[in-house]
């Protein structure tokens, strides 16, 4: 009871086809797309209060640390789930490919609120993204 979302994705999947019509799940789909909207209002949001205490510069200066978030997000992650996952299962190309996805926009939120590095959660998203789209694009043609 304390995590409703996953409380509504297990009803979800025992409730018959029924109660799902096509308009409903059609508008579904609409209302997700609304989400990385939200999304990025909310760490714009919090970014401009950082930058208004004087804590951000924008775009973030390029520091070991940055260095080894990409590091970790672009090869330690798809490496780490290659390792866990090739013993069991033939990995699909494209899990590899998600594993090497940049940093989410929620860490900066998260690092506010907890008072931790803003700066470094920004910078982390804005590097690991700025590493992440030309290797993804190229990774996807390739796989």
């Amino acid at each position: 009871m304390r995590n409703p979302p996953l409380l509504a994705v297990a009803l979800a999947l025992v409730a018959p086809e029924a109660l799902a019509p096509d308009v409903l799940v059609d508008a579904s789909r609409v209302v997700v797309l609304f989400v990385p909207v939200l999304g990025f209002f909310a760490v714009g949001v919090t970014l401009a209060e950082e930058a208004e205490d004087g804590a951000l510069k924008f775009p973030p200066p390029f520091t070991p640390q940055i260095g080894v978030a990409i590091l970790l997000r672009s090869l330690v992650a798809p490496l780490v789930l290659l390792g866990i996952a090739a013993p069991f299962i033939d990995l699909p190309g494209a899990f590899l490919l998600a594993a090497t996805m940049p940093a989410g926009l929620h860490i900066v939120v998260l690092a506010h609120v907890y008072g931790l590095d803003v700066p470094f959660a920004a910078g982390a998203i804005v590097w690991t993204t700025m590493v992440a789209v030309p290797i993804l694009l190229v990774a996807s043609v390739i796989v």
